[in-house]
């Protein structure tokens, strides 16, 4: 263990948090909120020399068990008070953390009809809630309808998030030991973690986030059913989305406004 020195306001924020955890730990919530105040202020470091270290040989528990309760809580923490008191546990929570954030109050209150929502009852719901959903009309982020054909690449966008996901993990945990001169990386350098963020930019362009500007999602229209702006997917991503014409955009959303008239 090494100690560096805090200061009175961070001690007693220290105390407070620690306090919570040691009296309140069948309180997940407060006690995944106060671990993520912990790590990310590094509240720890008045005896311990990383995060893992600090949960070792303080409270016994592992990385990914704490991880684990900080995502619980926030998924908690994103919902209205009312709705999340129906969440029973950090398993049940960590079910709701796979459901779409637009669907989870409705899961949510689905899978707790009958009680408290379980991880079981959440995961039973959220397919419910799916399966009810599928003849509604999809829109892309700027609320313009996707045609069908499309839904089969629109629908993998979590397939892409989850590269991203473990992109920045990576990257974190190479920035962390940096940031801590952990000598087990001291070769490294400043290059992987840059060339992780140029990946992870390069990547994102994968996820779609509206329909074509120019063909309008039916690239067979095109010629040679190519379109010159998607490829052919039908769907551009964010980047190439904020790229094009200001004109093309604008008269996107007044076709938006108008559809929601």
């Amino acid at each position: 263990m090494i100690e560096q020195t805090l200061t009175i306001a961070e001690l007693a924020d220290l105390n407070r948090l620690e306090k919570i955890i040691d009296e309140n730990k069948p309180a997940w919530v407060r006690i995944g909120n106060a671990l993520s105040i912990i790590r990310d202020r590094r509240l720890y470091r008045r005896a311990y020399s990383s995060f893992e270290d600090y949960l070792q040989n303080k409270w016994g528990w592992t990385r990914q068990w704490a991880h684990q309760q900080i995502e619980a809580a926030s998924v908690a923490e994103s919902l209205p008070k009312k709705v999340s008191s129906m969440l029973d546990s950090v398993r049940s929570a960590t079910e709701l953390s796979k459901v779409e954030p637009e669907r989870r109050v409705e899961v949510l209150k689905e899978a707790s009809s009958s009680g408290v929502a379980t991880a079981r009852s959440i995961s039973v719901a959220s397919k419910i809630v799916k399966s009810e959903s599928k003849d509604a009309v999809m829109v892309d982020a700027t609320g313009f309808p996707i045609p069908e054909p499309l839904l089969i690449y629109w629908n993998r966008a979590d397939e892409v998030q989850e590269i991203l996901t473990q992109l920045s993990h990576i990257k974190g945990t190479l920035e962390k030991a940096m940031e801590e001169k952990d000598l087990m990386y001291w070769e490294l350098g400043t290059g992987p973690v840059a060339h992780l963020s140029r990946a992870w930019q390069e990547i994102h362009a994968a996820k779609p986030y509206a329909v074509c500007l120019q063909c309008q999602g039916h690239p067979e229209i095109q010629p040679e059913g190519k379109c010159r702006l998607c490829g052919g997917r039908g769907l551009i991503s964010k980047h190439r989305w904020e790229t094009v014409p200001e004109e093309m955009r604008t008269l996107r959303i007044k076709v938006v406004r108008g559809l929601q008239k």
